[in-house]
């Protein structure tokens, strides 16, 4: 997660992941149009996204990410 200047490493298990974007479970709530850059086992190269929604869940809170 990039904010500002400050970078931070989260490890979330994803829920949905689609080519517009995907979504997580977060300890954490994260604030909305926060970008985040994504590493995905699938995928070659890191992806860059925008936090869209940021709901509370079971066990903490579901993260929605758009893909830029």
């Amino acid at each position: 997660m990039s904010k500002g200047s400050k970078h931070e490493t989260f490890y979330v298990r994803t829920r949905n992941v689609s080519e517009e974007g995907m979504s997580f479970l977060s300890r954490q709530p994260i604030p909305l149009h926060t970008r985040l850059e994504i590493h995905l086992d699938t995928a070659p190269a890191n992806v860059v996204g925008v936090v869209v929604h940021c709901s509370t869940a079971l066990g903490g809170y579901m993260i929605g990410v758009s893909f830029k």
